[in-house]
């Protein structure tokens, strides 16, 4: 039986410590009114949250008696606010207040339909919000119509049909406080998807489009890893199912492989290996290898376009690391190199990395809270999901954490 291996990924983008969280609490209150109807009885979930959105302390829960709710908790530089009611999450984000105020008045409706326009009825219908976050799930009735709501007003959603395990996404907002409840019926076409990879573009993506996570090793007699991962954007009219190939660095070994944040197969090719991806048109998806390198130079040649590529380093510091002329020190709260230009196909990355000490190892590993690299190992957790609550999303060019905005 194949040896299992570790995953070295468990901090992809996470190489900003949580913020540190003040002893105290926080009165936190708000308001939730439904048109035609109440919110009197519904849970409401407050996480504190930091500066880079990830989880702060336990969330503390109450209940909405009539439209209000109140609640101590943690002291935190943010907090998210999640109410339940009648099956579906609303949210919101309380940025220096402590106060919300809910109002859900409006409603989403749509018939899923295939390529002939006939109504499909083995269609299921999720609604999400704009930074994709779960708000509710339905199947749609023998029209082929479903329906979502009360919802809030001025929010844009993402509703996502899945026929036959192969996802259509449409992007539909719905309209102000002021207006009618209700909004136009959408029509949801589901063409049957292409395998043609050429719709697949590297674009996008958080701190970039193409980011390759370097690791130092655990000691000196071991090679470091990297861990690279791709946004992909389908800018086609159809769903892409089929496969894409990553190419290996120069003398890489692959040990893992990641699609949408989680451990998936993969097959090894003569220049890297392949993957089995669906990604929805005019929609994005994260794919991923994990890889040991030979000795200590990564050199990496593109086989795709990338508008923005990060290097990102792990128990090295990037004045310490020798590199190509098309990489360059990033301005950004973390250790990386960026690109001075866009990479074109066949264009190619080099690093020559120091050599580590001891002490310089278990830094690497975050005094034993990272995950470690190396195909020596003989255990294998799951690839690990990116938070629903967090991971770094660093802007690159602005040198700065943005945060979601739902």
């Amino acid at each position: 039986m194949a040896r299992k291996t570790t995953l070295a990924i468990a901090l992809v983008f996470a190489s900003i410590a949580f913020a540190a969280v003040a002893a105290g609490a926080t009165p936190i209150s708000g308001t939730v009114t439904v048109e035609n109807g109440t919110a009197d009885g519904a849970n409401v979930t407050v996480t504190p949250m930091t500066q880079g959105f990830q989880q702060a302390a336990k969330p503390v829960r109450t209940q909405i008696d009539g439209e209000e709710f109140s609640v101590n908790a943690p002291d935190a530089p943010l907090y998210l606010v999640q109410v339940v009611h009648d099956g579906a999450v609303h949210y919101e984000v309380l940025r220096n207040e402590t106060s919300a105020s809910m109002t859900l008045n409006q409603s989403l409706s749509g018939t899923v339909v295939n390529a002939s326009g006939e109504p499909r009825t083995d269609a299921a219908v999720e609604l999400t919000s704009s930074s994709g976050y779960s708000v509710d799930r339905t199947k749609v009735d023998s029209n082929g119509t479903f329906s979502f709501g009360p919802l809030k007003p001025n929010a844009t959603y993402r509703v996502q049909v899945t026929v036959d395990g192969v996802p259509y996404v449409r992007t539909i907002s719905t309209p102000g406080a002021g207006a009618t409840n209700g909004t136009d019926s959408i029509t949801v076409e589901t063409p049957p998807p292409t395998d043609d990879e050429s719709v697949l573009n590297v674009s996008g993506g958080n701190p970039a489009s193409h980011v390759v996570q370097v690791i130092a090793p655990q000691n000196a007699s071991q090679s470091p890893s990297a861990v690279e991962t791709l946004t992909l954007r389908n800018e086609g009219d159809k769903p892409f199912v089929g496969s894409v190939e990553l190419v290996a660095p120069k003398g890489a070994q692959p040990y893992a492989a990641m699609f949408q944040g989680r451990q998936t197969d993969y097959q090894k090719t003569p220049r890297g290996v392949s993957l089995n991806v669906t990604v929805p048109a005019n929609s994005t998806a994260r794919v991923g290898v994990a890889w040991d390198l030979r000795g200590r130079t990564l050199e990496k040649q593109f086989d795709r376009d990338a508008d923005s590529v990060a290097v990102v380093f792990r128990g090295y510091q990037p004045e310490n690391v020798t590199h190509s002329e098309n990489l360059e020190a990033g301005d950004a709260p973390i250790p990386l190199l960026t690109n001075t230009e866009p990479i074109s196909a066949n264009d190619t990355i080099r690093l020559d990395l120091p050599a580590v000490t001891g002490s310089a190892s278990a830094s690497a590993n975050g005094s034993g809270t990272a995950a470690q690299a190396s195909a020596e190992s003989n255990s294998m957790p799951e690839f690990p999901a990116l938070a629903l609550f967090g991971g770094l999303v660093a802007t690159v060019a602005g040198g700065f954490v943005a945060y979601r905005v739902l």
